[in-house]
């Protein structure tokens, strides 16, 4: 008897630790990579789709395997390939998908995509190439195995954005970034959007939380647990709410005592998990990542957590790797990110969106970003066009509404901002995009304000935005710059202005080198002593790769515009920048007499740029070592500090600044 009571217990007990396995287990969504081998072929005669490729094998003859992400654009004899290719695979799905939401994330496919499972059709993803979209297969996915077909267009489109031909990087077509497998209940979350801003004034921090459910007519009363955890991995802060989904989503408002804020030399982030509950099941999970910030454009200044700031940035075009193009692999994106950080920029722009792994990266590292749906250049902007540009933006928000790094969205770049329907456009899109985010900046990039300083489309954004190429672009002189910034502000005096691009294209314009750098120093120089400059971003990192470039033919042709030659040579024009942009200038150094101790002055600029410095360090360095490390005081813009280092032995010695982070602003040599 006493036995069969320890057996029964035992089983009793096995059977509730399975029951609480799955109660806890379940609402987590599997996901599956799907990178890696896929067959691949080009498809010029259009036959594919009559021929029915997508319920076939492709054809073993003009098939070989391609690594995805992949686009075929910098493949030997498809280079300047503009039309269909398709993709294939067999994928394997562990688990019976009967009662499951099964979903394909596509980070990106250029540009037109249809995609097929077991010879269904499942999605159309037409006229955008650059932003992530969800094709669900629930109804055509089966346990096992499952073949997975992708037919995807690069051809220039004038109901696309990119519009026509009117843009300046590559049209590299492909799946050119990740793809994965998601199954998940059907009670499971959709997405999370989580609004994370500092309380003005106090230590304190609001977390707007809207949980956004698969099933979006579900009127079941739930439970939303919101707990929030630091980099430590310490739970900072729990809540619990009860509610009735509205068009299927959950809304939690929560309050905590304290948070450290994300900022570009402190990257504080946190961990928002949000548990769904039906009574005290738990049927849904998501976590999200967030930083506690904001941003602000008021009273002629950029405000950073409340604090004015002059930002240095610069732009960087990503797919200009000849060996990878538009699907760049982790290692390289990132190599360029370090970069600009190493630069000393604080802030960048993109053309177009940019994938989910590089906004972490900045995230995590501290770099701030405007991301931009990409209308560039002069194409009449059509009802068409706007609707795409809509749905370019509902897809960027979306996907990357969680990024701290994100301060701005951009509607678009250097398009006919004189004329009117480019007015009407940049009103539309600013309403429409600051309705979905109202915490962040919406701004459009000029290149014609010059013309009339009073009225151009940039002015209907938050921040006035200028590509300034005088010298250059534009034709006239150096002198011409410092009277149009002036008139710019006279006629908007409440709006911050932002340099968006200044720099030296060869060779349309010949010099060089030598003329960047010359070019570079006078133009950073002019924007210092203009106070209602909050940022200047140069243009650009790197020589890139452009179906218009002047140089270089098929997967090289390029632009050269950069700092950094397409196969990763630093120039001169490099090193200048990262001087012209330290936010600590040398001002004097000097070697006790018994050079034991070493007297340092050094100011902070209240230029270009200009922003508090907190947690930076400065340590003595030479070829025998490191000396000890100084950890530097806050230090203010338009400031000046002294302080004592301790000197080492050897040879070559330097003093170097360096970011909490670790980044070195200078380093300078010590006098003997």
């Amino acid at each position: 008897m006493r036995w069969t009571f320890t057996f029964l217990t035992a089983a009793l007990l096995l059977f509730q630790c399975k029951t609480f396995a799955q109660r806890v287990a379940s609402p987590e969504e599997v996901t599956v990579s799907l990178d890696g081998d896929w067959l691949f072929c080009i498809d010029s005669l259009d036959a594919g789709a009559p021929a029915r490729w997508f319920a076939t094998t492709l054809p073993a003859q003009i098939s070989r395997t391609v690594k995805v992400p992949h686009t075929w654009n910098v493949d030997p004899g498809t280079e300047e390939y503009y039309g269909t290719a398709w993709y294939q695979r067999e994928i394997d799905i562990p688990q019976e998908t009967k009662g499951k939401t099964v979903r394909l994330k596509f980070n990106a496919v250029y540009r037109d995509a249809v995609i097929y499972l077991n010879g269904q059709q499942i999605a159309k993803h037409y006229g955008s190439g650059y932003t992530a979209f969800y094709a669900d297969a629930s109804k055509a996915a089966r346990k096992g195995k499952n073949l997975l077909t992708v037919s995807v267009n690069n051809q220039f489109s004038t109901s696309a954005l990119p519009y026509g031909k009117s843009f300046d990087w590559a049209n590299d077509g492909g799946i050119t970034r990740s793809v994965s497998l998601h199954i998940s209940n059907p009670s499971g979350i959709d997405y999370i959007l989580a609004d994370a801003r500092p309380v003005p004034g106090t230590k304190a921090g609001q977390l707007r939380v809207q949980t956004v459910l698969l099933d979006r007519k579900t009127q079941k009363p739930l439970r939303t647990r919101v707990s929030v955890t630091d980099s430590a991995q310490r739970t900072v802060f729990t809540q619990m709410q009860n509610g009735t989904p509205q068009n299927g989503k959950l809304t939690t408002t929560v309050q905590i005592p304290e948070v450290q804020r994300w900022h570009f030399d402190h990257p504080n982030l946190y961990q928002v998990r949000v548990e769904v509950m039906d009574k005290n099941t738990v049927i849904a999970t998501k976590t999200v990542t967030v930083g506690f910030r904001s941003i602000e454009a008021r009273n002629g200044k950029i405000f950073l957590n409340g604090e004015p700031v002059r930002l240095s940035a610069v732009e960087w075009m990503p797919g200009s790797h000849p060996d990878y193009g538009m699907a760049e692999p982790a290692a390289i994106l990132y190599g360029n990110l370090e970069h600009l950080k190493k630069l000393n920029a604080v802030f960048t722009r993109f053309h177009w969106q940019q994938d989910e792994a590089l906004l972490d990266w900045c995230d995590r590292n501290g770099l701030l970003v405007q991301e931009e749906i990409p209308l560039w250049g002069g194409a009449t902007v059509l009802d068409s066009i706007k609707s795409v540009a809509m749905m370019q933006a509902d897809e960027m928000v979306l996907h990357h509404f969680n990024h701290p790094s994100v301060i701005a969205w951009g509607v678009g770049n250097e398009h006919s901002g004189q004329y009117q329907p480019t007015h009407d456009y940049v009103k539309h899109m600013y309403g429409y995009i600051k309705a979905m985010d109202s915490s962040r900046l919406v701004n459009y990039v000029s290149n014609t304000i010059q013309y009339n300083p009073k009225l151009d489309a940039t002015v209907f954004g938050d921040v006035i935005m200028w590509n300034e190429y005088f010298e250059t672009w534009f034709g006239g002189k150096m002198t011409d710059a410092p009277a149009m910034l002036d008139s710019i502000h006279k006629y908007h005096p409440e709006k911050p202005i932002v340099v968006s691009e200044y720099g030296l294209c060869e060779p349309a314009f010949s010099g060089g080198d030598p003329r960047r750098i010359a070019h570079m120093i006078s133009h950073t120089a002019l924007y210092e002593t203009r106070p209602f400059v909050a940022g200047a971003i140069y243009f650009s990192l790197n020589d890139y790769r452009t179906f218009i470039g002047e140089e270089g033919t098929g997967k090289r042709r390029q632009r050269v515009h950069g700092m950094i030659s397409l196969d990763g040579e630093l120039k001169p024009s490099y090193h200048m920048l990262k001087n012209l942009f330290s936010p600590i200038i040398v001002t004097s150094m000097q070697s006790s007499s018994d050079r034991s101790n070493i007297a340092v002055t050094v100011t902070i600029p209240g230029g270009m740029p200009a922003y508090t410095l907190k947690g930076y360090t400065a340590q003595v360095s030479s070829a025998s070592g490191a000396g000890e490390m100084l950890r530097l005081p806050i230090m203010e813009p338009g400031k000046q500090y002294k302080f004592t280092l301790k000197n080492q032995d050897g040879e070559n010695r330097q003093v170097v600044f360096s970011r909490p982070g670790g980044y070195a602003v200078i380093s300078v040599p010590v006098n003997r």
